[in-house]
């Protein structure tokens, strides 16, 4: 007979009542395992309140990832709306699934596909957010469902704006618990795992720049601003040495050294923010600063001026001078000047940034809010296409970043003994293929002209292979990683959080004498 079916979270105090889907954490690696076993023992609504993500919680709960050693389940009860309430016949599912939103100012998001590939966060077709709707995340099984109405209704209903009709979207799998937790709740329950990480991403990246104009004004350097007041100007008429430019702030000459600083920022600026000394790369800041004119410098064109300074002093090129003679005054820059220079520079940088922007994951964990929809699908009517019975929303939740800690124990690592005997045993288990570039470098390395900025080449071309222990290189990490710690304690004072060490004692047994 057929009759209407709600679909509900767990009630864990006791009674029947319409609930949104129950979420539960288990830091268990066989997690699947410990959440049959608890819905098998009597006190199983006990023991999963402890569970739940949402009991007691006042505030939006951050689900942890699979890095934090936790893992979620998601669990529903089926039953039939009728006198008593009875449990549904898990014969008549004929499936059931979850689907994860991501909220947004006035309505949710859905992840949708079209030919099995992503498009995306959609806005779901209109009514899907409706109570009993009878909208399918199944593109193929909600155009079935269709079928007669009128072909105008039916591009109307099915549509996402931009993707066509047969946009599906994600759906996650639940399944019905064995026929003796059935038997031990009195309930037909059905659990999916929620997944909290995804290699999926977005089809196209984002490419709007995280920054505006303003941003860009503000990083604009000192040398090439129109408002200088306060400053300290590179040196004028007198002529700059590459090993001046090399370390500036070691110089004894303090004010000698600041202008050395805002020369640098401004080379630093233009090379690798803008890339305005790729050719081609920013125009536009070629012919701003290339109408400034410089006098009794190496170059009267300012840009090209900045360019062989470029060369000298960052690239360190062969064929470029090892000084460079500076101007014998800084022309002033316009105010046109330097907004046709943020002009520019804000083009070049977007430019830059639509080439490397990154693809946005499926789940980004910073700053969203996630809730989560069960669905069955009921086939109690030969010949039609099953119907569909939504739960109401879950709670609001995020996901907690990855660079947070989870509740569960770390992971140990064991590190051998620095004994004789214990290093004897490290073989090497570990070949890195060194091509014959980075073989040169290596053969030459000497820590002081290193700190002294000198690099010596050589012409003879092999590679090598060499063997290495990865104990030993942990060893090696691990005591780097210690000295780091301590070296940045002092600007972070982060130890007490990020280390904490407890003693354990080393068993030794000795033979007692008569």
């Amino acid at each position: 007979m057929k009759h209407d079916t709600m679909i509900t979270g767990l009630s864990l105090e006791g009674g029947i009542k319409v609930k949104p889907p129950t979420i539960l954490a288990y830091p268990e690696d066989d997690f699947i395992a410990a959440f049959l076993e608890d819905m098998r023992a009597p006190d199983w609504a006990t023991r999963l309140e402890t569970r739940s993500v949402f009991e007691g919680s006042g505030t939006t709960p951050e689900l942890g990832q699979p890095v934090h050693r936790v893992f979620h389940i998601v669990v529903v009860d089926a039953r039939c709306i009728t006198a008593g309430v009875p449990r549904l016949d898990p014969a008549k599912i004929s499936s059931s699934g979850l689907v994860v939103r991501r909220v947004r100012t006035g309505g949710e998001d859905a992840w949708m596909r079209r030919n099995d590939l992503p498009i995306g966060w959609q806005g779901p077709p209109s009514g899907s957010l409706d109570a009993g709707t009878d909208y399918d995340p199944n593109a193929g099984l909600r155009r079935k469902r269709l079928e007669g109405k009128n072909a105008k209704l039916l591009a109307r209903l099915d549509r996402l704006p931009g993707q066509g009709e047969m946009a599906s979207e994600a759906e996650i799998p639940l399944f019905a618990v064995p026929p003796d937790v059935m038997t031990n709740t009195g309930m037909t329950l059905l659990y999916g795992f929620l997944p909290l990480s995804s290699s999926e991403t977005e089809p196209e990246p984002d490419t709007t720049p995280p920054f505006a104009l303003g941003d860009v004004r503000e990083r604009v350097p000192v040398l090439l601003r129109n408002n200088r007041a306060g400053s300290t100007l590179p040196p004028i008429n007198r002529t700059v040495t590459r090993a001046e430019m090399l370390r500036p702030e070691e110089i004894s000459d303090a004010n000698l050294g600041a202008g050395l600083r805002t020369l640098k920022s401004a080379l630093t600026w233009l090379s690798q923010e803008t890339a305005a000394f790729n050719d081609g790369a920013a125009p536009g800041i070629g012919n701003a600063l290339g109408d400034v004119t410089l006098v009794g410098a190496a170059n009267s064109n300012f840009f090209e001026f900045l360019r062989l300074c470029y060369r000298a002093f960052i690239l360190q090129e062969p064929g470029a001078p090892t000084s460079v003679h500076m101007p014998d005054y800084w022309p002033t820059i316009s105010a046109w000047t330097e907004s046709q220079l943020v002009t520019s520079a804000f083009a070049a940088m977007s430019a830059r940034w639509a080439t490397v922007s990154p693809m946005t994951p499926q789940f980004p964990a910073i700053g969203l809010t996630y809730r989560v929809r069960c669905f069955l699908r009921i086939d109690d009517c030969p010949g039609c296409p099953p119907r569909i019975i939504w739960s109401t929303p879950s709670p609001d939740w995020k996901i907690r970043p990855w660079f947070f800690g989870g509740d569960g124990p770390p992971r140990q690592i064991e590190m051998p003994a620095l004994s004789l005997d214990s290093l004897k045993a490290l073989k090497p288990n570990v070949a890195v293929k060194v091509p014959p570039e980075l073989q040169q470098h290596l053969d030459r390395i000497n820590l002081g002209d290193l700190m002294d900025g000198k690099h010596t080449k050589t012409s003879l071309s092999f590679g090598m292979i060499c063997g290495f222990s990865i104990p030993i290189i942990t060893i090696c990490a691990f005591i780097i990683l210690q000295i780091f710690l301590q070296l940045l304690n002092i600007i972070f004072f982060w130890l007490p959080y990020v280390r904490i060490c407890i003693p354990f004692p080393q068993v030794s047994t000795e033979e007692e004498g008569n």
